[in-house]
């Protein structure tokens, strides 16, 4: 679909919707895990950014710097995948762009945790559960993506208490398993 999209696009000389249609064919690389996916995916979604129109579709371009964060990241790219939720993160500036805002805000600390440079990361993941608290929104993912830091510094309490917290905010989601990972190895294990 995001390629026959980026094809009409083209064709059209519809220029505000090119960057768009390749940061979605980005993430379906991303998402669909086949040899060469990921190197594909990160073309893709850097040549986007590249052609974006300046000023158009802002929502979308916070979603792509959050989704090709993530692919940094997984391909221990530290240092752009900040800069990438960090550009998300500042994008985020409307109502409709409160998930990017959150959630930027939520890769930072991870990435500065995988980097570590902890106290940065604690305080970032403080500040966006504040926001999105404060906001009213879900903050689940946020709790849960804030362990990585306190399993790391051995804060295995405050993981595990934060861990709670995320599950006790997934009641009625069963696809939101992924606090239940690490919380049902520390219990297999004995550990708190």
């Amino acid at each position: 679909m995001a390629g026959r999209t980026l094809d009409l696009a083209e064709e059209l000389g519809a220029s505000e919707f090119v960057a768009p249609a390749l940061a979605r064919l980005s993430q379906g690389h991303a998402m669909r895990g086949e040899t060469g996916d990921l190197d594909r995916a990160l073309e893709l979604g850097e040549r986007a950014l590249r052609l974006w129109v300046p000023g158009k579709r802002l929502a979308d371009m916070a979603e792509h710097e959050h989704l090709l964060a993530d692919q940094h990241y997984w391909t221990a790219n530290y240092e752009r995948a900040l800069e990438l939720s960090s550009a998300s993160r500042e994008q985020a500036v409307d109502p409709s762009s409160a998930e990017a805002l959150l959630r930027g805000g939520g890769m930072e600390g991870m990435l500065l945790s995988a980097m570590g440079r902890y106290e940065e990361a604690l305080a970032s993941f403080d500040r966006v559960l504040a926001l999105g608290r404060e906001m009213g929104r879900p903050v689940r993912v946020l709790l849960n993506y804030s362990t990585l830091a306190f399993r790391d510094l051995f804060d295995l309490e405050e993981a595990r208490r934060r861990s709670e917290e995320s599950l006790s905010q997934a009641v009625g989601n069963p696809a939101f398993h992924m606090p239940r990972t690490p919380a049902s190895a520390g219990a297999s294990c004995g550990s708190p």
